[in-house]
C-alpha cells in the first residue's frame, strides 16, 4: 500500500516546494531605462517628416500637371495629370496614418481622401459655383476621390472627356473646380508639413 501511495506523496511535496515563495515580501523591480524620447525623435525625423516631404513633392507635381491640363486640356496633358495623380495617391498611403497634431486639428484626412465620393455634390458644386471646400459638407466632394471622378469617371472616352473641359457647356466650371481641389489639397498638406517641421514634434 505504501509503495502505491509513495509516488503521490512525493508529487505533493514537489508541487509544494515549487509553489512556495520565500521572497514573497520582496517585490521584483525591473529597471526601465528605455529612451522613449529618442525613439519618438527618430520616428519624426527619419520617418514622418521625410514621408510628408515626399508627399508634398508629389502634390506639387500633381498641382503643376493639373494646371497644365486646365490651361490646355489635351489628351496628352490629361495623361500627364492622371499619371501624377496616381503617383501622389500612392505617396498618400505613407502619411495618412499620421493623423495627429495639425492633421487631426484640420481634419486633414477627411478633406483629402473621404470615400465613397458623393458625385451629386461634385456636380452641384460645378454646376452652381459658389462652393466652400472648407465646409465639412463638402468633405465628400473633394480630394483624391473627386479628382479620380473628374479624370476617369466623366466618360470612358478620353476625347469626350477633354471636350468637357474645352467645348462643354460648363468647361470653365470643371476647370475651376479641379484647380480649387488642387489648391485645397496643397494648402492643407503644406500646413501639416510645416507643423511637423516646426514645434509640434517637441510636444510628443
Amino acid at each position: 500500500m505504501f509503495k502505491k501511495l509513495f509516488p503521490l506523496f512525493f508529487l505533493s511535496i514537489l508541487i509544494y516546494a515549487c509553489s512556495s515563495n520565500e521572497g514573497e515580501d520582496d517585490p521584483i523591480i525591473i529597471a526601465d531605462d528605455f529612451d522613449r524620447g529618442q525613439m519618438l525623435t527618430n520616428l519624426v525625423d527619419n520617418i514622418i517628416i521625410p514621408s510628408y516631404e515626399g508627399f508634398a513633392n508629389e502634390m506639387s507635381s500633381m498641382n503643376n500637371a493639373g494646371l497644365a491640363f486646365t490651361n490646355n486640356p489635351t489628351p496628352s496633358s490629361l495623361q500627364e495629370f492622371r499619371s501624377s495623380w496616381l503617383s501622389a495617391y500612392k505617396k498618400w498611403q505613407y502619411v495618412e496614418m499620421f493623423n495627429i497634431g495639425k492633421a487631426e486639428e484640420l481634419q486633414y484626412t477627411y478633406y483629402m481622401n473621404v470615400y465613397p465620393l458623393t458625385v451629386e455634390d461634385v456636380q452641384n458644386n460645378i454646376d452652381n459655383g459658389g462652393y466652400d471646400l472648407n465646409s465639412v459638407n463638402n468633405q465628400d466632394a473633394q480630394g483624391f476621390p473627386a479628382l479620380d471622378y473628374l479624370l476617369h469617371g466623366l466618360t470612358d472616352n478620353d476625347t469626350e472627356l477633354v471636350n468637357i473641359f474645352t467645348s462643354g457647356p460648363n468647361a470653365e466650371g470643371y476647370k475651376n473646380y479641379v484647380n480649387a481641389i488642387l489648391n485645397q489639397m496643397n494648402s492643407l498638406t503644406n500646413q501639416v508639413l510645416n507643423d511637423w517641421k516646426g514645434s509640434f514634434k517637441n510636444t510628443l
